[in-house]
């Protein structure tokens, strides 16, 4: 049979010497999906952004984003500034992921 263990209250000695290290915010997390800042302002929907990571393709970034491969697009559109071809997307390059049209 366990022996059941009751919580205590921390020490005052420990209480004085911890230090809040609070909790990290989603920005400080680094993740391929992302969306812009909270502090743009809310006129309508807002691009996001995504990070493109190794063996992604617009199709299926266009899939993540909006359900449908055919959209992708939409993307390369918005993005011909930093894509040569569609087919080439270079690791780490910064894509800005318009609205989905069908949610207007």
């Amino acid at each position: 049979m366990l022996a059941q263990i009751k919580p205590q209250p921390a020490s005052k000695e420990f209480r004085e010497k911890s230090v809040d290290i609070g909790h990290p915010t989603p920005q400080a997390i680094p993740h391929a999906f992302t969306d812009l800042p909270a502090s743009q302002p809310e006129s309508g929907p807002q691009p996001l952004r995504h990070v493109v990571a190794d063996g992604e393709t617009l199709p299926l970034i266009a899939q993540h984003y909006y359900r449908d491969i055919t959209l992708w697009p939409l993307i390369y559109q918005a993005n011909q500034d930093r894509l040569s071809s569609p087919e080439l997307l270079p690791v780490g390059t910064e894509l800005v992921i318009p609205p989905n049209p069908r949610e207007r």
